[in-house]
This record gives structure tokens, C-alpha cells and sequence, in this order.
């Protein structure tokens, strides 16, 4: 980014902040400090080693830099209730899926198991005692998964994405996903795994960069990225060393 651009960047992130600081006062947040966020560490007990979901927006009474040093080190964050749980349909696979799905990403586990019985055989035509549906987790995330016969497939209008944090993880989700995949369908950060399914693995800080850009009428840099087949995005140009912040909690 040039000196210029990175300027114009830092001035108008300072007159969001400071427009927001206008508007809760000198004394800053004080209903959120003063309210919230003790129920919010008292809810959210031992926090170390989880992942951040909201410890200050970084323009309130904690301003960017004291965000930074206070959660990155141990991101912090807590779990909340899930409104939300996706249901994927396979054709017999719904078990080997799951258990594929729990092994590549941590903190996952096979939640509950479910099975056709005699009842309704003429409507679905499974044997009794055949998987029916499978609850899991991925990374935390409900999910679940059901053998409901070969009419639908999956296509690329749904996708799931893999937000990384280093080169590292995007070359092992990339790896690990990919196995037994369409070779076709990979490329530029998009694959399909052995299931069909599609996964978008990319890095994390690059849809805040293209939201900031268009924010902030800037250009920063994009992602290096290849379109030749098996190829992933690269991480190298996705940070916010250049930014006027520094790095995204």
C-alpha cells in the first residue's frame, strides 16, 4: 500500500473511532463496562484457549492496541446457543461424511446416531437398523447429516468456508479436504471433497480487507491467487501489517 493510500486508510478508521467516542462520552461505553461485560465474563467462566467473539469493538472504552495485547495471546471468547444447524444430504454416506468431517477439524465429535426402522419401509425403502441421520460437530458448529437416497446432490451454491490463520492451516485444510476430490473443482481457494460438498478454504483477514476497502475507498492488497487447478490461495498478501491498526485480533 503506498504511503498515501495508507494515510487516507488511518484517517478515516480515526474518525470512525472518534465519531463513536462522541457519542458514548468522555467516560466511554460505561453501560457496556458497567453491565455487560461483567455478565459476560461471569458467564463465559475459563475462556483461555477459545476464540474470540467479543471482548471490545476496538473504538468504545478499549481502544484497537489495548484489544490486542489484552486477547490475542489467548483468544478469548464464548460459546453461544445455536440458532442455526446445517443438514446435509447424502445418499448412504451420512456416517463415513461425519466421521471424515470430525477427524480433519479439532474439537469435533460424533454427537448422536440415528436409525431407520421397520416402520415407514415402504416410503423410504432402507434396511432396518441402516443409518438414518448422524448429529456432529465440527470445530463446535452443529451439523447434521442424513441418508435420505441418491435425489440430491450437492452443487456450488453452498459452500462452507474455512477461515485460516496461517499459510499452514491453509495448506493442510486444503490437503485434507481435497482427498478424493473432484481435481476439476480446485481451484482458487474453492474444492469439492470426495463427498461432493464444496469448501471455500481462505484466510481470514481477507473479507475485513474488502470491506474496509470499500469503507474506506482504498486499496489494499489483495490475495495472491492462482487459477490453475489444485491450486489454493495464497496467504502472503493477506494481513494487516500495512493497515493503520496492525494485526486483526
Amino acid at each position: 500500500m503506498s504511503d498515501g493510500a495508507l494515510e487516507e486508510a488511518r484517517n478515516c478508521w480515526n474518525e470512525l473511532a472518534d465519531d463513536w467516542r462522541v457519542q458514548v462520552g468522555a467516560d466511554g461505553d460505561s453501560n457496556r463496562r458497567l453491565n455487560s461485560d461483567p455478565v459476560l465474563w461471569e458467564f463465559a467462566g475459563d475462556v483461555r484457549g477459545l476464540s474470540v467473539l467479543d471482548a471490545g469493538c476496538g473504538t468504545g472504552y478499549r481502544d484497537a492496541p489495548q484489544v490486542r495485547q489484552d486477547l490475542k495471546p489467548r483468544s478469548v471468547a464464548m460459546r453461544i446457543a445455536q440458532k442455526i444447524s446445517p443438514c446435509l444430504w447424502f445418499d448412504d454416506q451420512a456416517e463415513e461424511a461425519a466421521k471424515f468431517y470430525t477427524s480433519v477439524f479439532p474439537n469435533s465429535k460424533i454427537v448422536a446416531v440415528t436409525r431407520y426402522g421397520e416402520a415407514g419401509h415402504e416410503i423410504h425403502g432402507r434396511a432396518a437398523g441402516s443409518v438414518m441421520t448422524v448429529e456432529f460437530e465440527i470445530d463446535g458448529q452443529g451439523f447434521t447429516a442424513l441418508n435420505g437416497g441418491p435425489v440430491f446432490k450437492f452443487n456450488e451454491a453452498v459452500s462452507f468456508q474455512v477461515l485460516c490463520d496461517s499459510q499452514e492451516e491453509i495448506d493442510f485444510y486444503w490437503a485434507e479436504l481435497s482427498k478424493g476430490g473432484d481435481p476439476n473443482a480446485q481451484q482458487c481457494g474453492w474444492l469439492k471433497d470426495r463427498f461432493g460438498l464444496s469448501w471455500q478454504v481462505v484466510p481470514r483477514g481477507m473479507a475485513e480487507m474488502l470491506r474496509l476497502e470499500s469503507r474506506c475507498g482504498q486499496p489494499f492488497d489483495t490475495p495472491s491467487m492462482s487459477f490453475e487447478s489444485g491450486l489454493p490461495i495464497s496467504w502472503r498478501t493477506v494481513s494487516f501489517t500495512d493497515s493503520p491498526w496492525g494485526s486483526s485480533v
